[in-house]
């Protein structure tokens, strides 16, 4: 009986052993992530992806001969400029202003018109009443 005791407590060893070599490997559990950890790692994986983009250089050779370097200058120049109304801080005879000719009422010149009617569009009448509809003869 001491021998199977042994055998027996050998067998419940190795199936510990077993059990926690398993338990090691699972993988973690699974913990959702916010939205904008989501949007973040999104994002994070798009930057890598255009940053690791490379043209072949046959094709980088192409386009350096299609494009002069004056036209790289007009490029670089145009894409420093300032955007918007006003250029660089300096007013121009154009700008939009708070004058409103006419008081600013609708259809003066503000580029506001006079509201429509409401209604079903002209040449759309409906031929007697919508309820009663009868069937061609």
């Amino acid at each position: 009986m001491t021998k199977q005791k042994r055998t027996d407590a050998q067998r419940i060893a190795k199936l510990e052993r077993e059990i926690r070599k398993l338990k090691a490997a699972q993988a973690a559990p699974f913990v959702p992530e916010s939205d904008a950890e989501y949007r973040d790692r999104v994002h994070q994986m798009r930057e890598r992806a255009a940053n690791n983009f490379q043209f072949r250089p046959e094709i980088l050779r192409e386009m350096t001969r299609a494009c002069g370097d004056d036209d790289l200058r007009d490029l670089v120049a145009a894409s420093h400029r300032p955007q918007g109304p006003s250029q660089g801080g300096v007013p121009s005879s154009s700008m939009i202003s708070n004058v409103h000719p006419g008081g600013g009422m609708a259809g003066n010149g503000t580029g506001w018109r006079t509201a429509a009617p409401l209604g079903p569009p002209t040449g759309n009448q409906l031929r007697g009443s919508p309820r009663r509809r009868t069937r061609p003869a």
